[in-house]
């Protein structure tokens, strides 16, 4: 029998099941505390996961801590089955198919499982659990912490592997179609965005490397209406090389040699710099940054790249252990509003979402200036009459009005104590 949503069929024997037997390549955090939840305390459980796939170190946390889970994880090779066995009074049930045990695996996905009834095929599978769960290896403290360092390092990749399909998508799907948009009026056009379209963006031709120095000389001409409308008081200064004032079109100056975007960006002067050191250049302290996307343009606060921004970085995860700069930290985040979000550690998340200045907190101590992006923003849709080229200054004023102050909460004042 064909059984396409495994959510479907677990709340169908959810309450007669006494024993079950999971082994998948990834299991989350929501799907499993919904398992736990559905399921009698009573019942005998165990799990196998591998460690290829992202599970969350929180979830493998859970697993060690359950009282009521027996559950290892596989590591000789890419564990990859999704099979769940289930005791069911006296009969066993066994679903064998595509889905991890995730919300997208039990019902958002288009998925495909087979449920088996035959008792001597699912005590065929229960042997086969047993063999590899005999293989597995326990979840111990220092299997969490060797796997979390690797998982926290990997997830900026994941991150941008998932931003890259949900662009593909949306452009396959007609879910974003360009052609739909009115550029009447806008200072970037339809031409200046394609510059970056899925497909081209790793290409180095005539032809594209002049949609992208068009591109770049208007970021030349922004730049130019910006600096001479930035209030004195807000200290930020483009790059004091001119030919680094706008990112570059060549292939080799970005991440994976893919030219997804083209920016300008502000922070410290030449002499705050090199206060520092010689070694000390903008790309290496947070900026505050206009960005031209495919899709979208984007006016993001950045403490720094992957790899960037560590005193600054550093500073604030300092202060952040202060109640008082933390209680500002959050009211400035706050008051950014509707549609500005906060990314760290490859996770995004809108601003008005935390709820206490312990939540965000929390949420910022995944930072690590080595391994990911920490970037504070809001995109604008294109075609809107913010990006219009009456607006498009008055806008990025106001944005980075709003970043001011948290800029200036962040940026690390050491040298001038």
């Amino acid at each position: 029998m064909i059984a396409n949503k495994i959510t479907i069929e677990f709340n169908k024997i959810k309450e007669s099941i006494t024993d079950v037997y999971i082994a998948v390549g990834m299991v989350t955090d929501n799907k499993f505390d919904f398992f736990m939840r559905n399921v009698s305390p009573k019942a005998n459980i165990a799990l196998i996961t591998g460690i290829h796939l992202p599970t969350p170190p929180k979830v493998l946390q859970k697993l060690k801590e359950s009282n009521f889970v027996r559950a290892k994880a596989y590591t000789r090779k890419f564990f990859h089955p999704k099979l769940y066995l289930f005791k069911t009074n006296n009969d066993w049930i066994a679903f064998v198919g595509s889905g991890n045990f995730t919300n997208g695996g039990w019902h958002e996905n288009e998925e495909l499982f087979i449920k088996i009834t035959d008792q001597i095929i699912c005590q065929k599978l229960k042997e086969k659990f047993d063999s590899w769960f005999d293989e597995a290896v326990d979840i111990t403290n220092k299997f969490l912490e060797v796997y979390s360092q690797i998982y926290f390092a990997n997830l900026p990749k994941q991150k941008e592997l998932q931003s890259n399909t949900k662009q593909l998508l949306d452009l396959l799907n007609n879910t974003f179609n360009i052609n739909n948009i009115d550029f009447s009026g806008q200072l970037f056009i339809k031409s200046d965005h394609q510059a970056f379209e899925p497909g081209k963006t790793h290409l180095e031709t005539v032809e594209i490397l002049g949609e992208r120095s068009e591109v770049r000389r208007k970021l030349f001409e922004l730049n130019d209406l910006l600096v001479a409308a930035f209030p004195r008081e807000w200290s930020i200064y483009p790059h004091y090389e001119n030919e680094h004032i706008v990112a570059h079109i060549e292939n080799h100056f970005h991440h994976d040699f893919n030219v997804k975007a083209l920016w300008i960006a502000y922070g410290r002067n030449r002499q705050e710099l090199k206060e520092y050191g010689d070694w000390a250049t903008p790309l290496l302290f947070m900026r505050m940054q206009v960005i031209v996307r495919y899709n979208e343009i984007g006016i993001w606060l950045m403490p720094g790249k992957q790899g960037a921004g560590q005193i600054d970085r550093e500073n604030f995860a300092l202060r952040m252990r202060e109640i008082q700069f933390r209680s500002t930290f959050f009211n400035l985040i706050k008051q950014l509003g509707d549609s500005f979000w906060i990314e760290i550690a490859g996770d995004t998340k809108p601003v008005l979402d935390f709820e206490t200045p312990e939540a965000l907190w929390e949420f910022t101590t995944h930072d690590n200036w080595r391994n990911y992006y920490f970037t504070i923003g809001k995109n604008f849709k294109l075609g809107t009459a913010e990006l219009s080229k009456t607006n498009i200054v008055e806008t990025i004023l106001d944005v980075f009005g709003r970043f001011i102050p948290i800029y200036n909460l962040i940026k690390d004042n050491s040298l001038n104590k």
